[in-house]
């Protein structure tokens, strides 16, 4: 893992989308108006995923681009596990229902997870649209 230092007592702020949300693999970047509409196809096991995602028509370009993403993935407890390990503080941590950039794209009013499902890491996982983050460096003792 490569380590860094942020300045004095800087913040790091992160956002990402849950792998397993809906659209996690990003698949609304497809040509296809019924493929980039469809959630949780990412999901699908890769042989499955990209038969469909020729049979919709979509470029051998976009459809490297959607397997990497998926060779990607980045689901919400392994995020933090890495945050550990890189010495990083969660400041604060908010997971939204609908992601704020939704309101903009589809007029959705941002909403936060729930409390109740928020502890509940399996199904957070498919809930969360988007995740933000604030961190701090953990202070090292000498």
């Amino acid at each position: 893992m490569t380590q860094f230092n942020l300045h004095n007592h800087g913040l790091l702020f992160i956002a990402f989308p849950a792998w397993q949300m809906p659209f996690g693999g990003h698949q609304q970047i497809c040509h296809s108006k019924v493929i980039s509409r469809l959630p949780f196809i990412h999901l699908l096991p890769n042989p499955v995923y990209k038969a469909l995602l020729k049979r919709g028509g979509e470029s051998e370009r976009c459809i490297g681009e959607l397997l990497s993403i998926k060779k990607t993935q980045m689901p919400i407890g392994p995020f933090e596990q890495l945050l550990h390990q890189a010495a990083l503080t969660i400041v604060d941590r908010t997971l939204f229902f609908i992601n704020p950039h939704y309101e903009t794209k589809f007029g959705l009013k941002p909403r936060k997870l729930s409390a109740l499902i928020e502890k509940m890491p399996y199904i957070r996982n498919f809930c969360t649209t988007s995740c933000f983050y604030l961190l701090r460096q953990k202070e090292v003792r000498e």
